[in-house]
């Protein structure tokens, strides 16, 4: 029998259909309070769903007239006040039962679901309390991988009240995740991060002529001139998710997702993306601690949204702020650079450490600089807080080459000039 009230097992009374009310594992006492928590109660209604006459009004011992052509009395014991009515077998069309419930010997009934690694702990909550309430709410039993087993994601759940009782489990279990994932509630550092470089040669070019342009100009402010507040022109990038790689599963799994998105988005046409014009993080310009350069591209939205949403859906996503889309930008400078080595925190954001800039007179004589257009060729899953020796770019977990670059397709010099990142071939 399942859990939802549109799908539950339906009886004849007299020839009118009705639904038949789950079992909740209490008393027949009217409850004065109304039970929450489970699935069930999320669909029901404030009105009584039983007939629009009060049955309470017949006395006890009224005669209630069969039909005529009345069928045999194959009830499943009505509900209490329903006793000397006639009720026929079930109707036909019955809401199917979760299809992941197994029934196993005469009252066993089992389940199980693959939760991310780095969400169990959502699920057993401190001291087990959230694994012990959901089994005390659904009479079922919540069995997780052993804490040394790194590999195992899968939950098992079994019951001796009924399928019912693991379908709520199973629905319980499901509204957690998304719950935890959606609202960001995964608090793990990252370890990677999915990103598109932007380390092409006309990119690199026109970064160094803004950041020459800021340390030389007179009319700028002195809270600008600090070099360590760019960041690396090798390591210039759109980032796309923050991702959290703890095992050797999770990067085979990211790896995967990364293949599959590049051969999606590898059929498609050349995506040709653009950069320029400035904007900050927040609304006042002469306290800025985070500068960078818009994005445009004609499908690199849908590209990224796609490619997070993978990510979301494997439980890899190391932090998530619950947006709808990706907020894609090329930081070109940033407080946190500035902060020296031994105040940093392990996500560089202790505001208290780090010195705003101000960007007014930046943001009002040079509001559209432009950064260059570039062909995205690949999507790399790069490691925090490295660089690679030979590149200078980050290491990379994996590179995934979306398309080879047609040369027949690319136009003039400047284009012929940022095929190669860092101005060499690789």
């Amino acid at each position: 029998m399942s859990s939802f009230p549109i799908q539950s097992d339906l009886y004849e009374v007299n020839g009118a259909t009705y639904r038949r009310t789950p079992y909740r594992g209490e008393t027949t006492q009217m409850n004065t309070l109304p039970s929450g928590g489970d699935t069930a109660d999320l669909y029901d209604d404030d009105q009584d769903d039983g007939p629009a006459c009060g049955l309470g009004e017949f006395p006890a011992e009224a005669e209630v007239v069969k039909p005529e052509h009345a069928k045999p009395d194959t009830s499943l014991a009505p509900p209490p006040g329903f006793d000397r009515l006639t009720v026929s077998a079930p109707v036909p069309g019955l809401g199917a039962a979760d299809p992941r419930v197994k029934q196993e010997g005469e009252k066993r009934w089992t389940a199980s679901i693959e939760v991310p690694k780095n969400l169990h702990g959502l699920l057993i909550g401190p001291q087990h309390s959230t694994r012990m309430l959901m089994e005390k709410a659904t009479q079922c039993r919540i069995i997780f991988p052993a804490r040394d087993d790194t590999i195992s994601k899968t939950i098992r759940i079994s019951s001796a009240a009924g399928a019912e009782s693991v379908a709520r489990c199973l629905d319980r279990i499901d509204a957690l995740v998304i719950s935890g994932t959606k609202a960001g509630r995964i608090r793990k550092d990252p370890t990677h991060f999915a990103a598109i470089p932007c380390n092409y040669n006309c990119v690199i070019q026109r970064f160094r002529t803004f950041k020459d342009m800021v340390m030389t100009c007179d009319e700028l402010d002195d809270s600008l001139k600090n070099e360590a507040l760019f960041p690396s022109h090798k390591k210039l990038h759109l980032t796309i998710c923050m991702l959290h790689l703890e095992t050797d599963e999770d990067k085979t799994t990211a790896k995967k997702i990364m293949a599959d998105m590049s051969e999606k988005y590898g059929a498609r046409e050349q995506l040709d993306v653009k950069i320029e014009k400035l904007d900050i993080m927040n609304d006042d310009p002469s306290t800025v601690h985070v500068l960078f350069a818009k994005v445009k591209g004609s499908y690199l939205q849908e590209m990224v949204d796609d490619v997070r949403a993978a990510f979301l859906k494997a439980g890899l996503v190391a932090r998530d702020h619950n947006d709808e889309h990706v907020k894609l930008h090329m930081t070109v400078m940033n407080s946190r650079y500035a902060v020296s080595e031994a105040t940093k925190g392990p996500d560089y954001t202790d505001y208290k450490h780090r010195k705003a800039f101000d960007a007014e007179a930046l943001m009002k004589y040079h509001p559209n600089f432009q950064f260059g257009v570039f062909i995205v060729d690949r999507m790399d899953i790069c490691t925090l807080h490295t660089e690679d020796k030979e590149t200078g770019f980050y290491e990379c977990l994996v590179s995934e080459k979306i398309r080879e670059i047609d040369l027949r397709k690319v136009l003039g010099p400047l284009r012929y000039d940022f095929l190669y990142p860092n101005g060499h071939k690789q």
